[in-house]
């Protein structure tokens, strides 16, 4: 009886689950970047009233700084897969993920 190989062959993935992809990290960027904006140009009043809490007042110039890393973290879910800067790193993230 020979032996049969099975080769792991994982198919490209389909317009669908592209357009499913792309709508996500869109949306992650324009939630990341708007509550960003939001922290960076609103009233620090006006937070802690919306917020229902005093930590803005406390402390503005971390409301700021997250404010900051919010807008990045926004660019930084789209602006790798526009510009295709490091693709193998998609590649070997999804790797790693298939070994867990």
């Amino acid at each position: 009886m020979a032996a049969t190989m099975t080769a792991s062959f994982t198919p490209p993935a389909g317009k669908m689950l592209r357009i499913s992809l792309w709508s996500v990290q869109t949306l992650m960027c324009a939630a990341f970047i708007l509550f960003g904006l939001q922290k960076l140009f609103m009233p620090v009043e006006a937070l802690a009233a919306m917020w229902q809490t005093q930590w803005p007042i406390e402390y503005p110039s971390l409301l700021r700084f997250t404010g900051l890393i919010d807008v990045a973290g926004g660019i930084g879910v789209l602006l790798p897969t526009l510009t295709r800067i490091q693709p193998r790193l998609c590649a070997q993230t999804r790797q790693v993920a298939r070994r867990t």
